[in-house]
């Protein structure tokens, strides 16, 4: 047994697990860098537990299997909601996990959404890999709160860490949601589609201003005084559409 009163500092091995010089705690793949004989029927159930939507966590000791943890998670509230959603604004939506793929195809399953890739099985490295990749056909937003999500949170154009995620995480990301709550994602998402909207509507109305103001001072429509005048009431209106607007409205609960 694991005297847990001596144990020692553990190093962490990104995406696959923790580990000591006696003992071990991680993914199958990692254990069996460890162990050189695994018991046969262990792939077996690894497999059968991961088609249950289930990630499969191993324990040894001195090079013996101690035991095999089951741990699954429940999918959040209004996720599938905010997938619809974001399909239905034309956005695309991939999967990028740690977990073994059956845990992946699992989770897709029982959303139901329409994803355009879902892959496991991915080092920290690889979700960056791809997410560099999917920056080839547009900006991509990457949404995570683990230490394997760190790399790939900083890859992407946007990175957003959920609450209750790991300081690695926090450190990566540009934006922190402070609400464990998914509505707050969507929240996040259709205030940044305001922000741009409001701005290409400030930037064509100031060029349509300033564009006819031009033209009518240079033909003699309005006198030089005027011209001052009318100058300034183009960032006014700038200002007041912001403040009138505001594109990330407060949420009420």
């Amino acid at each position: 047994l694991l005297d847990l009163t001596s144990m020692q500092p553990a190093t962490e091995a990104a995406g696959l697990g923790v580990y000591r010089e006696d003992c071990a705690l991680g993914s199958l793949k990692f254990i069996k860098t460890r162990i050189e004989n695994t018991p046969k029927d262990l792939d077996f159930i690894y497999s059968i537990l991961s088609s249950d939507g289930l990630t499969t966590v191993l324990l040894e000791k001195d090079r013996v299997l101690l035991a095999a943890f089951a741990l699954g998670d429940s999918t959040k509230l209004g996720v599938q909601s905010l997938l619809d959603h974001l399909l239905s604004k034309g956005d695309q939506i991939g999967m990028l996990s740690g977990d073994s793929q059956n845990v992946v195809d699992h989770t897709v399953s029982s959303i139901g959404s329409k994803f355009i890739f879902a892959k496991g099985e991915l080092s920290p490295e690889e979700k960056a890999d791809e997410i560099r990749r999917s920056r080839i056909h547009g900006a991509t937003c990457f949404v995570g709160d683990g230490a394997n999500d760190a790399l790939a949170l900083a890859t992407a154009d946007i990175g957003i860490a959920m609450h209750g995620g790991i300081e690695a995480a926090l450190k990566s990301a540009d934006i922190f949601l402070s609400s464990p709550d998914i509505e707050s994602l969507k929240h996040t998402i259709e205030g940044s589609r305001r922000t741009i909207a409001l701005v290409r509507f400030n930037l064509v109305w100031s060029l349509l201003y300033n564009t006819v103001g031009a033209c009518a001072a240079i033909f003699g429509y309005i006198s030089p005084l005027v011209a001052a005048i009318l100058m300034p009431l183009s960032s006014l209106f700038v200002i007041s559409t912001t403040l009138v607007y505001r594109p990330f409205k407060s949420q009420i609960k």
